[in-house]
């Protein structure tokens, strides 16, 4: 084939300015007696070398003849085993005797030498050995054996060809990468890229970039092989040039375009761009993206270049990336090997950010299908499964948003784990953990905060209808509560009680001491006590009495408190017990209406009443100590008035239904 502009590349792939007649002409010869080229057994195809034998005999001449034999003197090599062979070459092991190190040598076999194969094997050295790269196998030295055909002395490789290994998913190397499938490959992929890309920045162009020329080392090194149809985008002597290129060349199922028309000037670095695409195509699909069921087929495939499709099953970014990689202008492909390498790493970067966000949408799911169509609250357990499942999802998606911000599941998942919550919450009427939920909410539903604010609205308009359910139930029918008749008597006897001790005192009747008070103010705690428990039954759906009962009984008992004090602890030597009782029942009177007065603005505020009575008559007992039992008495008797008028049925229901 030696016509480069016999083939034309087309505008767009879907209008190929050729025949499939013209086609056929343009590549039927290929790999055929008398044609410009031949196949490999690996699918390749290879342009024959037309050099005459003079200029092969000049290159030749320059090698260093590497001595085998020892019979002859000191040896360089010591030819082992065949580890390696194909339709054109073998490679067996050696060892490099001066340095004492296990090599690989290749060489030719003695038919193919008139298919120039020689030729080929030594410009594959002279291009490697350019090529110092951690990723491109080291060339050790280029020689020629005892008949003057050439060899190339390598370093041995050991492992697997990375075609093996995207075709084996359970291969143990994959395994024990500890990595998944996807990751395994790409983050190979990655340094192919960067032998190629190193290749590049020295001028060369590889053609033949495919799974069966990488070969993965034991230890997970990569090395870029098959260097031996590779072009030089520079005019060097020694390399064939891309623009003297005028036959097709490379293997079909992975060609470029630009590959088919066997025009050496439109091969770039980009054609190399467009073979790692392909690489990530079988990567990611399995399969070469040129199909065909002949070498002729797979060509024309190539040269059309239709656009790539890929299943379900592949991410949309890494798909996007592949098909960058694969457009038909190289113009419309990424400008570098660097670029598509570094979009590769970036899909990598966010591949840990989908997993996670891939485990906690799992965990959504989970809510979802204990939630179900049930607008009812879930019972205890499956409260805590839900609030486990929510958390652990809601987790997930923010760790994934850290690794990636803008992934797409995880900010789609985050909205909708936190809306379902809310919604939820705001079903059972849970405001409080409603309104934590939703403030964590990254884009604001207005009609999630209108649900809240009516959820609030009505909980407040049930709290005050329960209040005033709870006080009309504490009226009873007659008009006169429990709590109002029990403190109404308490505050009566004690009233009274202090009256008369303090009148048969003062006439000499009696010589009043702490045990008289402390039976009288003990008396007073054990009748309310007497009532809070009998009524027990009847107070356990009336809160403010039960409340009021409540507070009544803890002042009665602090006055007994401090009567039994006042009786354990005798009256200081300097003060008569008739001082003594002045002064604790001075403390009495402000211990009344201290606890009235907090029980009023704490529970009712018709505790104030009392407390008012008790604070109004202190400055009698202050003033005049001696008559400090009768302002208590006068004290408790006027809180029995107040009781009496303030705690009389006061409200007025028109509709209790409304309530």
């Amino acid at each position: 084939m030696s016509a480069p502009n016999r083939l034309k590349r087309p505008n767009k792939p879907q209008s190929l300015r050729i025949s499939v007649d013209e086609l056929q002409g343009v590549w039927g010869t290929i790999g055929q007696a008398g044609s410009e080229t031949r196949v490999r057994a690996s699918g390749t195809i290879v342009p024959l070398d037309r050099s005459d034998a003079a200029v092969l005999g000049a290159i030749s001449e320059k090698l260093p003849r590497l001595s085998m034999d020892a019979n002859k003197g000191p040896i360089d090599l010591m030819i082992g085993e065949v580890i390696g062979e194909g339709a054109m070459g073998i490679v067996r092991l050696a060892e490099q005797v001066p340095v004492s190190r296990e090599v690989a040598v290749k060489t030719v076999r003695p038919e193919a030498v008139k298919q120039n194969a020689h030729v080929e094997l030594l410009r594959e050295g002279w291009v490697t050995g350019r090529l110092e790269h951690p990723n491109i196998v080291p060339i050790y030295g280029i020689g020629r054996d005892s008949d003057d055909m050439p060899l190339l002395v390598m370093k041995r490789i050991e492992g697997t060809t990375w075609h093996e290994l995207i075709h084996t998913p359970d291969h143990p190397v994959i395994a024990a990468s500890g990595r998944s499938n996807l990751a395994f490959h790409l983050g190979k992929l990655i340094q192919v890229c960067n032998a190629v890309h190193f290749a590049h920045s020295r001028g060369i162009v590889h053609r033949d970039l495919k799974p069966e020329n990488v070969m993965i080392g034991e230890f997970g090194e990569v090395y870029v092989l098959d260097w031996g149809i590779a072009v030089s985008l520079e005019h060097d002597t020694m390399l064939p040039r891309a623009c003297d290129v005028t036959t097709v060349a490379g293997t079909p199922d992975y060609m470029a375009p630009e590959m088919t028309t066997g025009d050496g000037g439109l091969l770039t670095v980009q054609t190399d761009v467009f073979l790692l695409g392909a690489l990530l195509h079988e990567v990611i699909t399995g399969a070469p993206p040129n199909d065909g069921d002949s070498l002729f087929d797979k060509i024309y495939a190539a040269a059309r270049c239709d656009p790539k499709t890929f299943g379900s099953q592949v991410d949309d970014e890494l798909a996007g990336v592949a098909r960058k990689a694969m457009e038909f202008e190289p113009e419309g492909r990424y400008p570098t090997v660097a670029a598509l390498r570094d979009a590769i790493a970036r899909y990598m970067g966010h591949m840990s950010s989908r997993e996670l966000a891939v485990e906690a949408q799992g965990r959504f799911e989970a809510m979802r299908y204990l939630l179900g169509d049930t607008p009812g609250e879930l019972d205890a357990e499956e409260q805590i499964q839900l609030n486990n499942l929510f958390s652990e999802a809601r987790f997930g998606f923010k760790q994934a948003l850290r690794t990636w911000a803008e992934n797409p599941l995880a900010k789609r998942g985050l909205q909708r784990a936190i809306e379902t919550m809310v919604g939820y919450e705001l079903r059972r009427g849970a405001t409080s953990s409603a309104e934590a939920v939703l403030a964590e909410l990254p884009e604001r539903r207005p009609h999630l905060d209108t649900r809240l604010d009516e959820l609030r609205q009505r909980k407040a308009e049930e709290e005050q209808r329960l209040i005033r359910m709870d006080l009309a139930m504490d009226d009873s029918t007659s008009g006169t509560s429990i709590a109002a008749v029990t403190t109404g008597l308490l505050f009566i006897s004690l009233g009274i009680g202090y009256f008369i001790l303090s009148v048969l005192d003062s006439k000499g009747a009696l010589d009043v001491d702490y045990e008289q008070l402390l039976v009288l103010a003990g008396g007073g705690a054990a009748f309310v006590a007497l009532v809070r428990l009998v009524a027990m039954k009847s107070l356990a759906t009336r809160r403010v009495a039960r409340r009021m009962l409540n507070a009544l009984l803890v002042v009665s008992l602090a006055w007994s408190a401090q009567w039994l004090i006042a009786f354990l602890l005798p009256a200081d030597v300097h003060t008569t017990v008739r001082e003594s009782i002045d002064e604790t029942t001075l403390h009495a009177i402000l211990m009344g209406w201290a606890g009235f007065g907090v029980c009023g603005f704490a529970f009712d505020s018709r505790f104030l009443g009392p407390a008012l009575c008790f604070f109004a008559l202190q400055p009698i007992a202050l003033v005049e100590t001696r008559y400090a039992m009768d302002a208590f008495g006068a004290a408790c008797l006027l809180s029995a008035l107040t009781v009496a008028v303030l705690w009389r049925s006061k409200l007025s229901v028109e509709d209790p239904d409304a309530l």
